[in-house]
């Protein structure tokens, strides 16, 4: 049982100070409740909201992993309420093939609390030039395409 939490829940219409009640892992009920149970959650002055997402984490794997991982990053995510993050994809190397981008995704299977998902390069090298392989990034799990604060300006440009 989670008690008296300011429960937000837009896709029920829910906000509002009210109890929740678990059962087996599903919530059951929500509202005022009275009624004993196991383990209570004293929420008062909390928010109680659904799993957020976040559309825009570095977590720096494969190539800067001192900076963070998919690991840290995960959990530093959950920490904070989140269970769903998309990575961006200026690694290093960059996510600009269909092999870097499933490596990843393996990574994340086996180290990630959340669920990971990631964006995949415009352009080759996230150099801006050609475009990447972007029908075969999708086909290999990319949410998203994108040179993460890098211009492509039209086809025929060049940095």
């Amino acid at each position: 049982m989670i008690k008296n939490g300011r429960v937000i829940d837009p896709a029920n219409g829910i906000d509002k100070q009210c109890d929740i009640f678990i059962v087996d892992g599903d919530i059951a009920e929500v509202g005022k409740i009275e009624r004993t149970a196991e383990t209570i959650i004293d929420a008062t002055n909390k928010l109680v909201t659904p799993g957020l997402v976040d559309i825009h984490v570095h977590f720096r794997q494969p190539g800067q992993e001192y900076k963070e991982d998919i690991y840290t990053g995960s959990r530093a995510a959950a920490a904070g309420g989140f269970t769903t993050v998309i990575a961006e994809p200026n690694t290093h190397p960059p996510i600009d093939t269909a092999s870097s981008l499933k490596s990843v995704l393996e990574i994340a299977e086996k180290q990630s609390i959340v669920h990971f998902f990631s964006k995949a390069c415009i352009s080759k090298k996230m150099e801006g030039k050609d475009l990447a392989p972007v029908k075969e990034l999708r086909n290999a799990g990319a949410k998203a395409i994108s040179d993460d604060g890098h211009f492509v300006l039209d086809a025929k440009s060049s940095r």
